[in-house]
């Protein structure tokens, strides 16, 4: 499922529990000392690939929980003693 078909909290939660689950077997699998050096590589790579979606994922999350005021300045803060 990719990120933009997300209509759901759940539905969300549920990918990132996925791909969290894929990026964790990928690191056991580079770091396993009995597989060949080719498998090794290959997965690290793959885990590489795997991290970059995970932190994605955290921004998109981050975003979801940031609570936005109505009251809050468009233009940011500003000291007015200035």
């Amino acid at each position: 499922m990719k990120l933009s078909e997300i209509k759901t909290r759940d539905q969300f939660n549920e990918m990132a529990d996925v791909q969290y689950q894929r990026t964790k077997n990928l690191w056991l699998a580079a770091t396993d000392g009995d597989k060949s050096d080719y498998y090794r590589v290959k997965a690290f790579d793959l885990w590489l690939t795997s991290m970059e979606r995970v932190q994605k994922i955290i921004i998109v999350a981050c975003k979801i929980q940031t609570q936005r005021h109505k009251n809050f300045p468009s233009g940011g803060i500003v000291n007015k003693n200035r």
